[in-house]
C-alpha cells in the first residue's frame, strides 16, 4: 500500500517495538547512498538482548555471519533481521510478486534478490532488546525449514542480474475497486 501511496521511503519493523523506532532517523541518513538499509544486531555498534541465552545467541550469529553469507555470497551481516528501511524504487525494481517466503527466510530472500539486481545495502547499528510480550516462534522445525529454504533462494534467483530489475510502473490496490 506504501507503494500506491507514492512514498519514498517503506520501513518495515517488528510490530512489538523489538526493532526500537529510535533508530528511524538514522536509517533514513544511511539511505542517502543506499537503496536498502538494514538495522543490524551483528555489525559494529549492534547488539542483542542480554537475556538471550548462549545457544539463541550463537544460533542467530552463525546464521547471519557464517551459514547465509556462506552460501548466498551476500556482503551482510544481519539477513535475517527484520528492521530496515526501503527506497520505493528498490521495492519497484524487485518484482514483490515474485517472492514466495515467509518468516526468516523472508528476509533472506528480499536481501538477497536485492543484491543479485544490484541495489545498494547498508546496515547502521541496532540494540535488539528482547521481547516485551509473548514468545518466540523459533523450534527446531522452523530451523530446519530455515536453513534448507536458503538453498531454495540460491537455487531460485541465482541467474538474476541488474539487468533483470523491473522498471515498468508497479500496480497496487488499495482499496475495494469501483
Amino acid at each position: 500500500q506504501a507503494i500506491a501511496l507514492g512514498a519514498d521511503y517503506i520501513i518495515q519493523m517488528d510490530a512489538d517495538f523489538s526493532h526500537q523506532p529510535k533508530y528511524i532517523p538514522e536509517l533514513i541518513a544511511a539511505a542517502a547512498n543506499s537503496d536498502m538499509v538494514i538495522g543490524s544486531r551483528y555489525i559494529k555498534g549492534g547488539s542483542v538482548d542480554e537475556s538471550w541465552s548462549f545457544f539463541r545467541v550463537a544460533l542467530s550469529w552463525f546464521a547471519n555471519r557464517v551459514y547465509t553469507p556462506t552460501i548466498l555470497r551476500i556482503p551482510v551481516h544481519d539477513a535475517t533481521g527484520g528492521f530496515r528501511l526501503w527506497r520505493r524504487d528498490t521495492l519497484v525494481g524487485m518484482n514483490l510478486d515474485r517472492f514466495r517466503s515467509s518468516g526468516y527466510v523472508f528476509q533472506v530472500e528480499l536481501t538477497y534478490v536485492a543484491h543479485r539486481l544490484g541495489f545498494k545495502i547498508a546496515e547502521i547499528p541496532i540494540h535488539f532488546p528482547d521481547r516485551v510480550r509473548d514468545i518466540s516462534k523459533m523450534d527446531l522445525r522452523i530451523q530446519i525449514e530455515a536453513a534448507l529454504r536458503v538453498w531454495q533462494v540460491l537455487a531460485r534467483y541465482r541467474s538474476l542480474t541488474p539487468t533483470a530489475r523491473r522498471t515498468e510502473a508497479y500496480s497496487v490496490s488499495v482499496g475495494p475497486s469501483q
